[in-house]
């Protein structure tokens, strides 16, 4: 049997952008809509068991409010590419080669030119009126944004998916742990050149459940911050 491409979307609705499912599916991607999950923790540990993931499947996780700008054929092969690397980890759209103590991996987004920042994610409500969000240079990070994830099905079956007792929000954080832990591991996670358009402007600000898990995992990981690569 051929290895599958399989993609989990978590959603907290039912309804997903109808283009986006398309993409997929024209890209020869299998699409699971994970709705209804009181966590993004859950919703990503049962689509896994419900597409049945191997370990030499690809497997996307990404955000249903995306719209994904690269053709098809040059996305299959970058990410192909990729996770045809020696010890490769997570695949990702942004994120960054030192995460320090706050735990915000964007920080330092305006001191332009930082250098530890990595990627290009254009935001806006749609196509016409987007505008590019530039962190810097595509290459090996330690931590990437949960907005797009890949890998290879080996890495998320070895690793702790489930929710750590200490976050206290259900969807905040789950892409620095999984990203980490993959990094800890001694697996080697990319920003890779694809561009996407992710319909969410982010807001953290009175968002409780972010700082709060945020707190919880700089003290998680206490002495191993900051962590960069070696």
């Amino acid at each position: 049997i051929h290895m599958r491409k399989i993609v989990i979307i978590p959603s907290k609705t039912p309804s997903i952008p109808k283009t986006l499912v398309t993409y997929f599916d024209e890209a020869g991607w299998e699409t699971y809509v994970m709705d209804g999950y009181p966590s993004i923790f859950e919703a990503y540990e049962a689509g896994i068991i419900e597409s049945k993931v191997k370990s030499d499947d690809y497997v996307i996780m990404c955000h249903d409010d995306i719209h994904i700008l690269t053709n098809s054929i040059d996305f299959n092969s970058i990410i192909e590419g990729f996770l045809q690397k020696n010890k490769i980890g997570f695949l990702g759209v942004a994120g960054t080669r030192i995460l320090r103590e706050t735990c915000i991996w964007w920080e330092g987004l305006d001191k332009y030119g930082s250098g530890h920042l990595a990627g290009n994610v254009f935001h806006g409500t749609s196509v016409t009126d987007m505008m590019a969000t530039h962190y810097g240079p595509t290459g090996k990070v330690v931590a990437i944004d949960g907005v797009f994830l890949a890998c290879l099905g080996s890495t998320l079956l070895e690793m702790r998916l489930g929710k750590p007792k200490e976050f206290e929000g259900n969807w905040d954080f789950y892409d620095l742990y999984y990203t980490l832990q993959a990094h800890f591991k001694g697996l080697e996670n990319y920003v890779i050149p694809i561009n996407i358009l992710h319909m969410s402007v982010g807001n953290i600000q009175g968002k409780d459940s972010w700082h709060k898990n945020r707190e919880a995992l700089s003290k998680k990981l206490g002495d191993k911050l900051p962590v960069f690569i070696k």
